[in-house]
């Protein structure tokens, strides 16, 4: 993110609290604190600083915690961008733990050890003998078949 971002963005905040600016003309070289806070707050993303900034406005985030002196915003800033930015990065990696279960599962037919195919031809052979299309005989010998199918593996 640019600098340049970075100060548009703090303007907005500028102007809905003019103490920060007022403090920054104050100050015996309030332009390269603003430059300072600027280089900090380069780091972030802009959609994150966006987020933090529009919440602000909104009343939804502080600018500055109880404790705090006017001259920690962009610490606060910083520190609110770093807490989305970590949170859709342990989002994400959740999200790719999920995805890769799910193709192994996929890849397994659903079964573990790669006996989808052999599990789903008990369930029908069982079925079969249920509704009486086979005999428990053909079932046992389907049954012996597939058990040295699943050893081979």
């Amino acid at each position: 993110m640019s600098e340049t971002e970075v100060k548009l963005q703090l303007l907005r905040v500028f102007t809905a609290f003019p103490s920060y600016e007022s403090y920054l003309e104050k100050l015996p070289d309030g332009v390269a604190t603003l430059a300072a806070w600027c280089k900090m707050l380069s780091s972030c993303d802009h959609a994150d600083l966006c987020t933090v900034v529009d919440g602000i406005l909104e009343g939804t985030v502080q600018p500055r915690n109880q404790f705090d002196t006017i001259d920690s915003l962009p610490l606060v800033l910083r520190g609110k961008c770093m807490f989305i930015k970590d949170k859709r990065d342990r989002y994400a990696a959740s999200q790719q733990l999920v995805d890769g279960s799910t193709a192994r599962r996929n890849a397994n037919q659903g079964y573990s050890h790669g006996l989808g195919g052999l599990y789903r031809q008990v369930r029908q052979s069982a079925d079969a003998v249920k509704s009486g299309q086979k005999t428990q005989e053909q079932h046992d010998a389907t049954m012996l078949e597939l058990r040295r199918k699943a050893r081979e593996k």
